[in-house]
C-alpha cells in the first residue's frame, strides 16, 4: 500500500532569488485608544484546546479548532456575525461523526475563483464543494495533488492552504519532507495533475527548511497575491501567483542572537513572531507577538500579556502599527478596520481608528 503522506520522487532544488524589502520611516504605534474591543455573545462555545484557523466564508464566521480530547483531528464550526446584537450565532457543525466525515480530519476551507467554497483534508488534499448553507459536500473527485500526480521533487502530501483557479488548476502551499516550503501550482489534464514549483518560502537562504519558515497565509483573490507571515522571522511574504514575482517585508530585524532555526524544537526555542494573519482586498492584517508561547501564558495569567496589530497594504507598505493589550492567539478580518480575535476561549469585536 502506498504511502499517502509522501511522494517518494527524484528531488532538486530551485535556486530562487529572494528580494528582501526593508519598510523605511518612521510607524507610529497607535495605542488603545484606536481599538475598541467588544465581547461577542456566542451561544454554543465548543471545548476547545486550540483553534487553527479563523476565516469569513459567504459571509460565515468559520473556525476549525482541535478539542482536548480529540488528539489532533479537528472540527469545524460555522457562525453567522450578528453585529447588532454582538453576537455570534451558531449554524452548524462539520467533521464530528466519521460515519459523514468523508474522511476529513484536517479540514482546510478554501475559495475557488467563482466565490464558491470548497474543503479537503490536509493530508489527503481530495476536494470537496461544500454548501455551508445546506450543509452539504459534494465529490469533486479531484485532487490538489496526489500520489500519482508528477511533482518537480518529493513532496510531503501536506497542503495547509490551496486556491481553485479554475476547474483544472489549483494554487497551494506545499513542502518537501525535509526540505522547502512553497507556493505551487497543478494543473489537472487528461493523463495526470502536473505540478509546477511557484515560488519558495523562505527568509533566508542560510535556513531554507520549512520547519523554520512556516507561518500561515491569507490570499488576495482579485490580485491573485499571497501573504506568508513567518512564525519564527518579525517578516511577511507576497507571492504574485501570475508573475511569480516575490518580496519580503520586514516588520522589524530578527534577533539573530536569539534565534535557533535549526533546534529540534524550533517553535518552543524560538519567540513566535507572526502568530496569525488575515486580510481584506486592501489591506493585510499582521499578529505579531515577539514572545514565545510560553511567556506570553505567563504574561496572560498575570494579566500583563500584548500584542501588536500590524497593518500593510498589498505592496508591502506598513500603513499602521496598533498595540493590543491583551493576549490574542487568532484574527480574522470582516472588512477594512473591523476584525474578529480570539484569545481561544472567548471572541471580541475589534474595531480599529
Amino acid at each position: 500500500m502506498k504511502n499517502r503522506n509522501m511522494i517518494k520522487l527524484a528531488t532538486r532544488w530551485c535556486s530562487v532569488l529572494l528580494v528582501v524589502v526593508l519598510s523605511l520611516g518612521c510607524v507610529n504605534v497607535w495605542g488603545q485608544d484606536h481599538v475598541k474591543f467588544t465581547l461577542l455573545k456566542v451561544d454554543s462555545v465548543p471545548a476547545i484546546k486550540v483553534i487553527e484557523n479563523m476565516q469569513i466564508v459567504e459571509n460565515r464566521f468559520c473556525i476549525t479548532y482541535e478539542e482536548p480530547k480529540r488528539w489532533g483531528s479537528q472540527l469545524l464550526r460555522t457562525y453567522v456575525v450578528d453585529e447588532t446584537s454582538q453576537s455570534l450565532k451558531f449554524e452548524h457543525e462539520y467533521f464530528r461523526n466519521p460515519a459523514t466525515s468523508n474522511g476529513i480530519d484536517y479540514p482546510v476551507l478554501f475559495q475557488g475563483n467563482l466565490g464558491n467554497t470548497f474543503v479537503m483534508d490536509r493530508t489527503y488534499p481530495l476536494v470537496y464543494q461544500i454548501d455551508l448553507e445546506k450543509h452539504v459536500m459534494q465529490n469533486t473527485h479531484k485532487f490538489v495533488f496526489s500520489t500519482k500526480s508528477k511533482v518537480p521533487y518529493g513532496m510531503a502530501l501536506n497542503v495547509p492552504f490551496a486556491y481553485r483557479k479554475s476547474d483544472m488548476e489549483f494554487c497551494f502551499v506545499g513542502r518537501q519532507p525535509k526540505g522547502i516550503q512553497a507556493v505551487y501550482r497543478s494543473v489537472l489534464d487528461s493523463a495526470c495533475t502536473r505540478v509546477e514549483e511557484i515560488e519558495p518560502l523562505v527568509y533566508i537562504k542560510k535556513y531554507p527548511a520549512w520547519t523554520a519558515n512556516f507561518g500561515k497565509q491569507t490570499f488576495n483573490g482579485r490580485m491573485n497575491v499571497l501573504a506568508h507571515g513567518f512564525y519564527l522571522y518579525p517578516a511577511i511574504q507576497y507571492v504574485n501567483l501570475d508573475t511569480k514575482q516575490s518580496y519580503t517585508v520586514k516588520i522589524a530585524e530578527p534577533n539573530w542572537k536569539r534565534l535557533k532555526p535549526l533546534a529540534a524544537d524550533v517553535w518552543d526555542k524560538n519567540l513566535m513572531q507572526i502568530k496569525d494573519i488575515t486580510s481584506t482586498n486592501t489591506y493585510v492584517y499582521a499578529l505579531w507577538w515577539n514572545k514565545s508561547q510560553q511567556n506570553m501564558t505567563i504574561l496572560r495569567k498575570q494579566r500583563k500579556a500584548e500584542c501588536k496589530l500590524v497593518v500593510l497594504d498589498w505592496n508591502g507598505s506598513i500603513k499602521r502599527i496598533y498595540r493590543i493589550p491583551r493576549y490574542l492567539s487568532n484574527v480574522v478580518a470582516l472588512v477594512d478596520g473591523k476584525l474578529i480575535g480570539s484569545d481561544g476561549k472567548k471572541f471580541w469585536l475589534i474595531t480599529l481608528f
